[in-house]
């Protein structure tokens, strides 16, 4: 004990020094978090592959599928047609097991796989949320565009989802929206935020594209849609290098990029997404195909060697 402090009073003193110490280790231990992320974000490069949270905004969708799977089997007659590979059924076997929430519907699409198509393997195995409208493609009709109510304010770009139910299965090119329909979604995302206008949703920009020939068949949607189809909806669209500083500035400024992407994250064969922002730790991103990897920001040094070619999209 030390000289003038009762038991009491020396008692006190010692708790508050240990509390003072949790505090600054505390304190130390989240200035090295901040500090490695400064330097991932400054340098490019991508630290301990840490992708940190970000808030993708919901209030522009929906995922009202009504997937009764006692309902749904009635819908089966035989076994289908289409075979899988083994390393793809052992792949979704995994996918199951590591998705508690989707679980028992992957299940129930394994048990059901010949009715499906390799798309519908790919999209599981990316994006396990997509399992309600995989499970019903086989069954749904194809959906027309009228008005949805969407809600978006200029300056604001607003997230939404090819696979939303609204216009899941609406027609885009060889298939619906939900599998095909990528582009148009990040048109419209884009488009609506910039100029603020509600009508600009995925399944009027898709109809656009598809009567405008901005769909290629065997290929999906043309690169021109995103500069020449662009100024359809009031926006100017130009191509850009996918650098580091041009695209932070082209964000800066007000601007909403468009990349098309090779195979790795977040497609097995060809994809699009809108990246709408920056955040410590690299890119906030839209993709149409999955609200889960549109809730995380993306390092520079993690997209940069997916991107095939980029865009940036303002207001005329």
């Amino acid at each position: 004990m030390q000289q003038g402090y009762s038991d009491h009073e020396y008692r006190r003193a010692q708790r508050r020094h240990r509390r003072r110490r949790r505090r600054t280790a505390r304190i130390l231990f989240l200035l090295l978090i901040v500090v490695g992320e400064l330097v991932a974000y400054k340098s490019g490069v991508d630290f301990l592959n840490l992708r940190l949270p970000t808030k993708a905004s919901s209030k522009n969708i929906e995922r009202s599928f009504e997937t009764d799977l006692n309902a749904l089997s009635a819908q089966y007659s035989g076994e289908g047609g289409f075979a899988p590979s083994g390393s793809d059924m052992d792949a979704l076997r995994s996918t199951a097991k590591r998705n508690g929430s989707y679980r028992e519907k992957i299940e129930f699409f394994i048990e059901h796989i010949g009715w499906y198509d390799q798309t519908a393997v790919n999209t599981v195995l990316l994006s396990p949320e997509k399992i309600d409208f995989v499970l019903m493609c086989p069954f749904a009709e194809n959906t027309t565009t009228r008005d949805w109510g969407i809600s978006v304010k200029k300056g604001e770009v607003p997230y939404f989802i090819q696979y939303d139910s609204r216009w899941a299965f609406h027609s885009y090119g060889s298939s619906c929206m939900g599998n095909t329909g990528c582009g148009p979604t990040c048109l419209a995302m884009a488009a609506a935020g910039l100029t603020g206008n509600g009508s600009y949703t995925p399944d009027a920009v898709a109809d656009y594209a598809y009567n405008a020939g901005y769909y290629v068949p065997g290929s999906g949607t043309s690169w021109e849609l995103f500069t020449s189809g662009a100024k359809h909806f009031g926006v100017e669209g130009r191509q850009i290098s996918a650098g580091k500083s041009e695209m932070e500035s082209c964000l800066a400024s007000g601007d909403v990029l468009i990349a098309s992407l090779l195979p790795g994250d977040f497609t097995m064969a060809g994809h699009f997404i809108v990246i709408y922002g920056t955040q410590l730790g690299g890119f906030r991103v839209y993709d149409p195909s999955s609200v889960a990897r549109s809730g995380v920001v993306w390092s520079f040094a993690r997209l940069e060697p997916q991107i095939a070619q980029l865009w940036s999209l303002s207001a005329d």
